[in-house]
């Protein structure tokens, strides 16, 4: 989890680079054009760029030429001034990701919606199902990190379970080769043919150094014998070519 200082310092860099410019008259809007629901504002902004922003107040989409919600997930300045000037006085549901809630903790990595991982991951239906499986077993633990007894209780039945489970499985079905093991856990089969390769190694000429550690130069610097400098009047490891009173001179 993150700790509360940066959460802070998101939100007020959030704020300072996309919310209150949307507020303040930074933008200009060249030209509007209204096709039904839909709103389409070429906005100039303070340093001479154009951008092109659609609003459908049908369905609440609104989509900018700056791609800044497709790439970080924030809504950019340019839709918060559209928004601002439509009257709309919450961010529409569909662009709070997340990964800015503070609930997403809780969520592992393979919590997905079952048709957003079938489009992208085209997984098998039991390959969706196992997945499905440890979602909820993680986001359970994660509601009752805290509550010591509610997790025995949980323990509890996984271990009934997992007796019952032991007692029932067949020693062939419980056999399985380490490439069905993989397509389990990632989902995906080992390709036939590989095209990716590491690439090549270089020789380069002459003989490689071995790079010494700031140890290493330590100890050879005091095994040297020190000499008595005549600018200075100290013994050290410099002479009076080298003396640092000649330096600050």
């Amino acid at each position: 989890m993150l700790p509360l200082f940066i959460i802070i310092q998101f939100f007020i860099s959030f704020r300072r680079k996309y919310v209150v410019p949307a507020f303040l008259v930074l933008f200009l809007v060249l030209t509007l054009e209204h096709e039904g629901c839909v709103f389409k504002y070429i906005i100039l902004d303070e340093r001479g760029f154009n951008f092109t922003v659609v609003h459908n107040t049908s369905d609440s989409t609104t989509l900018c030429s700056c791609k800044n919600f497709e790439r970080l997930g924030i809504l950019c300045r340019h839709i918060f001034f559209v928004l601002k000037n439509k009257k709309v006085n919450a961010i529409p549901d569909r662009y709070v990701l997340c990964r800015w809630c503070k609930d997403s903790i809780l969520k592992p990595v393979n919590a997905f919606e079952d048709g957003v991982f079938q489009q992208c991951v085209g997984s098998e239906e039991q390959t969706l199902t196992m997945k499905t499986l440890w979602s909820d077993i993680n986001f359970c633990i994660g509601m009752i990190d805290q509550q010591p007894h509610l997790l025995k209780q949980i323990s509890d039945a996984i271990k009934v379970q997992k007796e019952l489970l032991s007692s029932s499985q067949t020693s062939s079905a419980a056999t399985s080769s380490k490439r069905d093991v993989i397509k389990g856990f990632y989902g995906s089969s080992i390709p036939t043919e590989v095209s990716v390769h590491p690439p090549q190694q270089a020789r380069n000429k002459g003989c490689g150094k071995r790079l010494k550690g700031g140890k290493e130069k330590a100890i050879k610097v005091i095994q040297k014998t020190k000499r008595l400098c005549r600018t200075c009047n100290k013994k050290g490891y410099h002479d009076s070519m080298n003396c640092p009173l000649n330096l600050e001179e």
